[in-house]
């Protein structure tokens, strides 16, 4: 019922789609023996019930173009952004990641070809090439580090926003680590005077963009926790 409740809310909203990002993870897919389509989730079903191959290039662009086809008859003027997350699949071996990878990039590069409503963010590209060094990953050495993801955000920001824009995000980004914060002892007087500010900080930014009272609405129900 949940599912179902999701997908009815998501259609509603599609035709105030402006802007879609499309992250690729992987080419790598679990395929059903009995339909030969793909899985989105395997639900713990048996092994067996599956078998595994990359997608190739071309698929994943001909499966893409046919999606946003779709979805701009309910939304035109869409607009869509693709990149390819830079975190490797270590569970596949990394010469495999690699080869995966280069399905995605190549997709995506022919997807902004066919599409002039469509651009390429180089995510992957930063990190790889810009940040090639392991002070830029998590301790896992798989994840990106938070510098590194606040760097790749800041160009994100700095390529597709105006000033204005930027600044707001700043603020949402101030915003979101107070509430990430998490005293040592939150009943002192100065953790009260933290919350308070949160709080009050969050009002703010809810009265001057009422664009995102949804999400401090959801920041209103994780302090009540």
């Amino acid at each position: 019922a949940a599912i179902n409740g999701a997908i009815t809310a998501l259609h509603a909203e599609l035709p105030r789609l402006r802007l879609l990002m499309v992250t690729f993870g992987s080419a790598r897919a679990f395929i059903d023996n009995a339909t030969c389509n793909p899985a989105g989730n395997c639900h713990k079903l048996p092994a067996s019930r599956f078998h595994v191959r990359d997608f190739a290039a071309g698929e994943i662009v001909d499966t893409f173009t046919e999606a946003i086809t779709l979805l701009r008859q309910t939304a035109p003027g869409l607009r869509v952004i693709y990149t390819v997350s830079p975190i490797r699949h270590k569970a596949y071996g990394f010469h495999a990641d690699r080869i995966s990878k280069a399905s995605l990039l190549i997709a995506a590069d022919e997807l902004c070809r066919r599409d002039t409503a469509s651009l390429y963010f180089p995510a992957y590209e930063i990190m790889n090439d810009e940040l090639r060094d392991y002070r830029f990953y998590a301790a896992d050495m798989i994840h990106p580090s938070e510098v590194a993801a606040d760097h790749i955000c800041n160009r994100f920001l700095h390529s597709q926003c105006d000033d204005t824009t930027i600044s707001l995000a700043e603020e949402c980004i101030r915003l979101t680590r107070r509430i990430g914060h998490r005293p040592i002892n939150a009943y002192t007087p100065e953790a009260e005077a933290f919350r308070r500010a949160t709080t009050e900080e969050a009002a703010r930014l809810c009265r001057e963009h009422p664009e995102l009272s949804e999400a401090l609405h959801r920041y209103d129900k994780a302090t009540k926790h």
